[in-house]
């Protein structure tokens, strides 16, 4: 992994999942890689004991790598996605 960049860590045990399943039927994925996030929004879910736990981004930045396939179990601490952050009013040279 580069230096610089966030890993977003799990804060339980379960298993990794991209999107909610909302009514039975599984939304679209909440983030993808490339994408840029803002600090706050939700990234993955962790579902457990039938619960979805939504996982929110510690950082502005752009999504470098999703570190997991949906349905992968996950432990405490484990890294989900890497995020490189994006400082505030610095544009990024295309």
């Amino acid at each position: 992994m580069d230096e610089g960049l966030v890993l977003i860590q799990s804060p339980r045990v379960g298993y990794f999942r991209r999107s909610r399943t909302i009514k039975g039927k599984r939304a679209p994925p909440s983030c993808k890689e490339k994408q840029i996030v803002k600090e706050g929004q939700v990234l993955c879910y962790i579902e457990q004991l039938g619960g979805e736990l939504p996982i929110e981004s510690d950082v502005s930045g752009e999504v470098i790598k999703i570190l997991l396939e949906d349905g992968d179990p996950v432990g405490y601490g484990d890294a989900v996605i890497a995020i490189l952050p994006s400082f505030p009013g610095i544009k990024k040279l295309q």
